[in-house]
């Protein structure tokens, strides 16, 4: 109801306006926040980049929308993951509000806070550390020293340290954090149980147990008193928050031991009539629950032993989650978002245990999910596509008759030198596919759409269909071109391919000159 709502009012500014007005920025804004609320991040990021178009051209770059909007993209681009996009829009973000602001102000303060805690996604937790002290310097100054967001600078603070084995020094912080915390949110507020979590990690590694125990149990004790007080629904909210800022500061112990907290309390609801049940919800916390512990068994941190452990816990859930989402099919309604999420996450699961046959079911049942929702062109789908393409490709190797040469791709790697079946001609459908949908999509990024031309190159060439091998090599290589300095392996790739294909079009000179320019990139690339 909240979507509709802010899309018709969208609707009515943009008649009403044009689209080059703030207030349709501003309706842009509110559509996006609901979007975060339902966990679909691109296109939240989308939707804020056309607002923040809109503040460019009608507010100018040093106005205060405009810096708050860099702001909001660069948190959404974060919870895609693409920190580099992010960290660049707070950076630009941060430049103007010094300008504009001055250095003590509460704004300048939340980016140096939220420029730390990408540093500290990236492995550069020093680099963080010297963020963290910045943003907290400001806040003391303008906010006070008994503030709940300097309590959430020393609580960062304190991880970071802990992170770098200065455990004293930690725990002091930690304590001067929660006696903020404490004093200005309430002895059993959600972040103190968070703190006490975090203190208790940082004691374990000094192998202090007992004292790790003790914060542990305040942490439940917390929650228990929370179950008594609260809704559910607000408790579950306000937990899932936080367990999301957990996972994206790769903090996943404490995430996953939140989840399992959110798991417990929609278990609740098994006492309540069928309709009052918040099944999808559950179905959901399982689904992140998932994607904690598969971060988790990808974390060089851990002992392999652990990494395991995590690794083959994430199966089940996935299994609950989609069990769940099914039974509370409507098919008058949309899929919810985290279906196809869930499916993909399964999929994978099973290619990476060579678990073939379930991930190509799995996978094509995020394909159709996908395509009835959005139709068979659009960029959704190419998740998808990719995964499809990867077990083909994985299965062609194991028959052992084909060669495959491979490099960075967006879809699958190539598979070059084997035999026409039918796993060749569905890869070859799927890579045209691919390459339909990203030219519909006019997709911002170049090399994506360069990456697909080259591996439905390498199908072409593979097929003995040169002419039309050598010409998708040469798209590829224009595209590519657009984003060389950051396109140079790809485009060496490119070059080789379409060296090749020159050949066996008994073209010498022409593959020679590719050659040369191979060699040329090669030695740009080593000087760099």
């Amino acid at each position: 109801n909240a979507r509709k709502m802010a899309e018709r009012t969208l609707k009515i500014n943009l008649l009403n306006f044009g689209e080059l007005h703030p207030r349709v920025a501003d309706s842009h804004i509110i559509v996006a926040r609901v979007m975060s609320r339902q966990q679909q991040s691109r296109e939240c990021a989308k939707t804020l980049s056309k607002a923040l178009d809109i503040r460019r051209k009608t507010q100018g770059e040093g106005h205060l929308d405009t810096m708050h909007t860099y702001s909001r993209l660069a948190f959404a681009l974060r919870g895609q993951g693409k920190l580099d996009e992010s960290k660049t829009l707070y950076e630009k973000a941060l430049g103007d509000m010094l300008t504009i602001l001055g250095h003590e102000h509460p704004l300048v303060a939340a980016v140096y806070y939220n420029l730390a805690q990408i540093l500290h996604q990236c492995g550069t937790p020093k680099k963080a550390l010297a963020m963290y002290r910045k943003s907290l310097d400001i806040r003391l100054v303008v906010l006070g020293a008994d503030h709940p967001d300097v309590g959430m600078s020393y609580m960062r603070i304190a991880t970071i340290l802990a992170e770098l084995r200065s455990c004293a020094i930690a725990r002091e912080i930690y304590q001067r954090a929660l006696a903020i915390q404490t004093k200005m949110l309430g002895m059993y507020h959600p972040y103190v149980a968070l703190s006490y979590m975090r203190m208790a990690l940082s004691l374990e590694k000094e192998n202090e147990m007992e004292e790790a125990n003790k914060a542990r149990n305040q942490a439940l004790v917390i929650k228990e008193i929370h179950l008594r007080k609260k809704s559910r629904k607000d408790l579950i909210f306000g937990l899932t928050k936080i367990a999301s800022d957990l996972n994206l500061e790769r903090s996943f112990d404490l995430a996953a031991e939140l989840y399992q907290w959110i798991i417990e309390i929609h278990q609740m609801d098994e006492e309540d009539p069928p309709g009052a049940r918040d099944e999808i919800g559950l179905a959901v916390a399982y689904s992140n629950y998932a994607e904690i512990l598969w971060n988790a068994s990808t974390s060089t941190s851990k002992e392999q032993q652990q990494r395991d452990e995590k690794f083959l816990k994430v199966k089940p859930l996935c299994l609950l989650a989609i069990e769940l989402h099914m039974k509370n099919k409507n098919p008058s309604k949309k899929f919810h978002p985290n279906l196809p999420l869930t499916y993909h996450r399964l999929g994978t699961w099973y290619y990476r245990m060579d678990l073939l046959d379930q991930a190509t079911i799995i996978f094509q049942s995020e394909l159709d999910t996908k395509a009835k929702e959005f139709g068979t062109d659009h960029m959704e789908l190419l998740t998808a596509l990719s995964g499809l393409c990867s077990v083909l490709k994985h299965e062609l190797d194991v028959k052992g008759d084909n060669e495959c040469y491979a490099y960075r791709g967006s879809a699958s790697c190539i598979v070059m030198n084997s035999r026409e079946d039918d796993h060749l001609k569905q890869l070859k459908s799927l890579c045209i596919r691919t390459v339909s949908i990203l030219e519909k999509s006019k997709v911002e990024s170049p090399s994506r759409l360069a990456l697909a031309k080259m591996d439905l190159a390498n199908m072409l060439k593979d097929e003995g269909n040169f002419a039309d091998s050598e010409r998708m090599y040469h798209d590829a290589i224009s595209l590519l071109l657009q984003e060389e300095s950051e396109c140079e392996f790809e485009l060496v790739a490119a070059y080789i391919g379409l060296s090749r294909v020159l050949r066996f079009r008994a073209q010498f000179r022409a593959s020679k000159a590719v050659s040369e320019t191979i060699l040329q990139l090669w030695t740009k690339v080593a000087d760099t």
